[in-house]
Formats: C-alpha cells, structure tokens, sequence
C-alpha cells in the first residue's frame, strides 16, 4: 500500500482522514488515530462514498 497523505484542502488541524491508494483498494484513516482503524474500500464504493458526500445525500 501506498503511504498514507492527506487532501490539499485539509485546514492543518488534526481534523483530517489521511487516504492512501492502491489499483485494488483505497485506504481511509482518522490522521489523529494513525494505528486505529482503517476502512479499506473498492475504488468503485470510494467514488461513490465521495460522490454522494459532494451531493450532500449522506
């Protein structure tokens, strides 16, 4: 898996979820919890998740 990063739009607080990226599975983690829990997703349900938070129906 690719090293975690976190958005350009990310404010500098500890606020953020940090993504990393693979061609098999996109990676989601609480930047103030690095060795928490991770949501490990399909890059077809990740577009979908950020779709519908950008629509506002989730």
């Amino acid at each position: 898996m690719s090293a975690f990063g976190k958005s350009s739009y990310s404010d500098g607080h500890a606020n953020c979820v940090e993504i990393s990226d693979t061609d098999d599975v996109i990676a989601i983690r609480d930047s103030k919890s690095p060795q928490g829990p991770t949501l490990l997703l399909t890059p077809e349900t990740y577009r979908s998740l950020i779709a519908r938070i950008t629509e506002g129906t989730l």
